[in-house]
């Protein structure tokens, strides 16, 4: 069968996530959208995602179903040795492919077993266990080989479902078997983080935009605060990314993080480093949040100093130095105590650059004065510090999402000069 690169202005992809406890709502799914990622940047239209059980019927289906109306198709999940594991069965059905034993990545399988000191048994061997049409993805770190089958000028790759795995086979084989055989029309993509806007605001920009610059499609993704935006620039209008962006700025340039797709704490890392500020946080209603979106950004150990969260009063006294008079006048809520525990946050921990926040997250806790959701957010840097008032009418999760993304917001506008 030809590997010959395909050109064609569309290729379609169906992405097929099989595991019974996929359907548990607090599962969330990675591996999905991790590949859809990475399809869109090369311009690869998703035609089908779908979350199944464990049932062999429904995947033989699925796949059948799958293979009939995509270019590609990427299975995750279901390569296991438990009874559950089901997927190289539907894929042997599906495919009228008698499952045989691969010798090669058994012997790999049981090389590793040996080295970790564990003891292999009959049922691991179902892991090298393939279709006899298909070749084997190597796993790395795993003990589950993933599946390949080219056939009919189409792909189908199966990969087991741990997200580590999933994402170094996609890398080191999936991409580069798609990127041989596949050449799509090549296509522009600007991909902006904004913050601090709602989309309707965005959304009213690029419809003055969209038609006079060849845009052939975009995406906004909003986060509690803020908002991802993809847009796809049709090849011939390339010089339009400049237009674009020029717009943007012109409208909406307050609220722009990135033109480059960054996060918040990058961008704020960037300017950090450059002025070599240090940063602190004092967290009250947000309880870490705003550390946890810091600390997992990598390299922020040259400027992170650390965080305090003192969500008692009298943690806020006699950690912060939040004078208690100031709480019994004004609340803990109030513009005088987020502004007291920003500077105290730069005094415990000796930064120049500072963020604090307190408020109500609810359900409960409201006053005739404070309704739920209010939030005040401080920030400084040498010579200026400022606090923000917002309130966020939303159930208490999206309340602290938005008061820690607002937080990093109105720190980035503070180190930018832009208030």
């Amino acid at each position: 069968m030809s590997k010959k690169r395909k050109e064609k202005k569309s290729v379609k992809a169906f992405l097929l996530l099989i595991g019974s406890e996929l359907l548990d709502l607090q599962s969330e799914d990675t591996n999905g959208k991790f590949i859809i990622e990475k399809l869109k940047e090369r311009n690869i239209d998703i035609c089908g995602y779908e979350i199944i059980e464990d049932n062999l019927n429904i995947i033989k289906e699925s796949l059948e179903k799958a293979c009939k109306i995509a270019d590609i198709v990427i299975t995750s999940g279901g390569l296991g040795p438990t009874r559950d594991d089901l997927t190289r069965e539907g894929l042997s059905q599906a495919f009228s492919s008698e499952l045989v034993l691969n010798e090669e990545w058994f012997r790999e399988i049981e090389e590793r077993f040996r080295s970790r000191g564990r003891q292999m048994w009959d049922i691991d061997r179902k892991m090298a266990m393939v279709p006899k049409e298909s070749r084997i993805i190597p796993n790395r770190f795993g003990t589950a080989c993933g599946i390949y089958f080219d056939f009919e000028d189409k792909m189908l790759f199966s990969l087991p479902g741990v997200p580590s795995e999933f994402k170094d086979m996609t890398e080191s084989f999936i991409l580069k078997e798609i990127d041989r055989r596949f050449k799509v029309e090549e296509e522009k993509i600007l991909k902006i983080t904004f913050a601090g806007i709602g989309e309707s605001d965005i959304q009213k920009v690029l419809d003055e935009i969209i038609e006079e610059n060849g845009i052939l499609k975009y995406s906004i993704l909003p986060h509690s605060g803020v908002t991802e935006v993809k847009i796809v620039i049709n090849n011939s209008h390339a010089e339009s990314s400049d237009k674009i962006e020029k717009h943007l700025l012109k409208n909406l340039g307050k609220n722009i993080v990135s033109f480059k797709g960054e996060s918040i704490v990058e961008v704020i890392s960037e300017i950090l480093k450059k002025n070599n500020y240090s940063l602190s946080v004092a967290e009250s209603l947000t309880g870490g949040t705003i550390s946890r979106k810091i600390v997992a950004v990598s390299g922020v150990s040259s400027f992170y100093k650390g965080s305090i969260t003192a969500y008692s009063n009298e943690a806020k006294i006699e950690l912060l130095g939040v004078p208690e008079d100031e709480i019994e006048e004004f609340g803990a809520v109030s513009e005088n105590v987020a502004l007291s525990m920003v500077r105290g946050a730069r005094a415990r921990f000796l930064t120049p650059c500072a963020i604090s926040t307190t408020g109500i997250a609810g359900p409960t806790g409201e006053t005739k004065d404070k309704p739920l959701g209010l939030v005040y957010i401080a920030v400084s840097k040498p010579g200026k510090e400022r606090v923000f008032k917002h309130i966020f009418p939303f159930k208490r999760e999206n309340v602290i999402e938005m008061a820690s993304n607002y937080a990093l917001y109105h720190l980035l506008q503070i180190l930018r000069d832009e208030i």
